[in-house]
């Protein structure tokens, strides 16, 4: 499927599933979050060390995707799928939470901070 065509059948899904067994997070995440998708992930304690470097600790605690690994995985679903208000809520907060911590202006400084100092 073309990268658009891809974009566009994102935007109108309400839960996003991002890959859930290696630990780490993908561009997907970022996609699904910033189109306000419930978002499920399985970061590991290395990602959400990695992330934290880049957006800080507070917004990695913060982070409203929801955390499930293959074992949880058909638990984590059921539960979106019998409440639709907390799958809106949580889009809204995955929105809300890129637009805070993953933004352009964020990593301009971010960066800009990196090369000044070289």
């Amino acid at each position: 499927t073309p990268y658009e065509e891809t974009m566009i059948k994102k935007r109108w899904s309400n839960v996003g599933l991002e890959e859930v067994v290696t630990g780490s997070y993908h561009l997907s995440f970022l996609e699904y979050m910033s189109m306000g998708c419930a978002t499920l992930c399985n970061m590991d304690l290395e990602t959400r060390k990695a992330m934290a470097r880049v957006v800080g600790e507070e917004a990695v605690e913060a982070l409203p995707a929801i955390q499930t690994d293959p074992l949880t995985l058909d638990l984590a679903l059921t539960e979106l799928v019998r409440n639709p208000g907390f799958v809106q809520k949580k889009g809204e907060l995955c929105r809300e939470w890129m637009e805070q911590h993953w933004n352009p202006r964020s990593f301009v400084h971010y960066f800009d901070e990196i090369y000044s100092k070289i």
